[in-house]
């Protein structure tokens, strides 16, 4: 301070205290200014404070050393250092919040820094500032003010080992992070909860009750401690469904997983797996799936449990425990509905207006096939003609474009693929892959020619359904009904000539019917009447009661 004096040309019996309490007042208003600007602009809040608060200590002890004198110099000036290095440690404190916790952390782990290491690195830097104090303004050695004896030592030892054992076991979880706020963990006897506090002492979960667990950290790294939540969020379950063994296994494996993928909150990527565990009196099958996390398998096993029961009932199934059987000549059997090919064939969207004869002259060549998750079922650009109808599982749809592989859709059970090679003999369009264990009903060229050879006008209705699906996507009624005219009469062509069909059947007739309308006779066959208002629908419909 007595360099500041001279370097001013002052000394401290003529310091003048009304300009010097004058700028104090100043600096306290910019100080009051630099914290309101703050709340919004908090790096240039902060330089704000590292230049206006050593000069606002400076002013404020040159007005106390004006008021007091010369009398208490040394006082003042260790009290103005001592406070200067505790406002340095808060702004040093300030500096690692605002431009390395919150920011270059984040950027270099990809996380929020963790509180126990923003708390430890405090702690330290209190230290360092404490020393700094002692050692550098007020002349003492800390070697000096802690001479401890042995017992001394002995007693702060272990009365102070445990703390020090949970203050390392804290500096362990927060680098090696074997689990973190928000994540799901079961420690020692089956404590489970939810990670909601990491201190340096302890671990605080929340349970499934509402309540906590206050674990030790030294109790939780010193433990096994599986986490739910690691490597990923996802989280796999699998649990034993038993069913009665005289029930064909791949017909129960169809309904397991037509279950899981109808169940919203089980996941398909990973698909569910269904595996036979065991056989025996009764088979028991296991269900393997993935749910969004931990806490997501509560709900969502409640649902797929419900979902297998519907099903299982619906086909006359009811779950089975282990049973002794006495055997006798006149025991009646189980009935099981399950379902022939006819009745798959019969929810195929393209199949629905056949009636039972048909359906059952179609089935007669049809085949039940199974595909293996991750199995081909059809590859783009191969020959082939059949028709795949989905009866179980579920598929993807892949489209090649150059070095890429693009997915156009996913597809469950009740629908349908392949169809125009099976109408026309054209190289398949797509490729189809099965995302889970998926069985189909493939129709085949030779299952379906008979039926079109009696009913040649099916064809038509096959074409018209097929061209209908793209004629749905055209952007204007115009180009729908001439792209679908020209569609349909190019298909049909093709199919007359795969399944050799005579051009003068009542398929052709249908065909050149539907030629010479015109395209507003088929639209008003095919698509919806759109209306600019209320009114003038209304004002149709009173036209078409006065013709009536």
């Amino acid at each position: 301070m007595s360099i500041f004096l001279k370097i001013f040309g002052m000394s401290i019996d003529n310091i003048p205290l009304f300009f010097v309490s004058l700028f104090f007042l100043v600096l306290l208003f910019l100080l009051v200014v630099v914290q309101f600007i703050g709340k919004t602009y908090k790096e240039f809040a902060w330089l704000g404070n590292v230049i206006l608060i050593p000069l606002a200590l400076i002013d404020l002890q040159l007005m106390l050393l004006g008021i007091a004198g010369d009398k208490y110099f040394y006082e003042i000036h260790l009290g103005f250092l001592t406070v200067l290095w505790i406002a340095g440690l808060k702004l040093v404190i300030q500096a690692l919040d605002l431009f390395w916790w919150s920011t270059s952390f984040v950027k270099l782990t990809g996380e929020e820094s963790p509180r126990l290491l923003r708390g430890l690195t405090t702690a330290i830097l209190v230290v360092f500032t404490i020393y700094g104090i002692t050692n550098f303004v007020f002349g003492k050695s800390i070697g000096n003010l802690l001479i401890p004896t042995g017992i001394v030592a002995g007693i702060i030892g272990l009365s102070l080992q445990s703390m020090f054992s949970n203050l390392f076991s804290s500096l362990a979880i927060a680098v090696e992070k074997p689990y973190q706020i928000g994540d799901w963990i079961e420690v020692k006897e089956g404590i489970i909860g939810k990670v909601v506090d990491i201190t340096w002492r302890t671990t605080r979960l929340l349970s499934w009750n509402n309540s906590i667990y206050v674990i030790p950290n030294s109790v939780a790294t010193s433990s096994i401690v599986h986490n739910f939540d690691l490597p990923e969020k996802k989280y796999a379950l699998w649990f034993q469904v038993w069913i009665d063994c005289k029930i064909n296994p791949e017909f129960v494996q169809r309904i397991l997983v037509n279950a899981c993928l109808e169940t919203p909150k089980v996941l398909q990527d990973p698909p569910p797996r269904i595996y036979i565990s065991e056989v025996g009196r009764p088979m028991k099958y296991t269900v393997y799936i993935y749910f969004e996390d931990f806490n997501a398998q509560w709900g969502g096993k409640t649902s797929l449990m419900s979902e297998i029961q519907r099903r299982l009932a619906k086909h006359g199934i009811s779950p089975a425990m282990t049973e002794m059987h006495i055997a006798k000549s006149d025991m009646p059997q189980i009935q099981i509905n399950e379902p022939g090919i006819s009745e798959y064939l019969k929810g195929i969207d393209i199949f629905k207006t056949l009636n039972i004869e048909d359906i059952h002259l179609l089935s007669e060549g049809s085949r039940l096939r199974v595909f293996e998750a991750g199995e081909t079922i059809i590859s783009e650009g191969d020959h082939g003609d059949s028709l795949f109808a989905l009866i179980s599982g579920s598929v993807v749809v892949i489209k090649n474009d150059g070095d890429f592989e693009i997915e156009v859709a996913q597809l469950r059970a009740g629908s349908e693929f392949g169809e125009m090679s099976l109408l026309t003999g054209e190289k398949r369009s797509a490729t189809v892959k099965a995302i889970t264990d998926t069985t189909v009903v493939e129709v085949s060229k030779d299952s379906m020619s008979p039926l079109l050879k009696k009913k040649p006008r099916l064809s038509t209705e096959f074409t018209k359904k097929m061209v209908q699906r793209k004629a749905s996507t055209q952007k204007t009624l115009d180009e729908a009904v001439h792209e679908t005219q020209a569609e349909i009469s190019k298909i049909l062509n093709k199919i007359y000539s795969f399944f050799n069909l005579d051009g003068d059947s009542e398929s052709t007739r249908d065909t050149n019917v539907t030629r010479r309308l015109k395209p507003s006779d088929v639209a008003k066959r095919n698509t919806t009447k759109i209306y600019k208002n209320k009114e003038d629908r209304e004002q149709e419909d009173e036209n078409k009661n006065g013709e009536s």
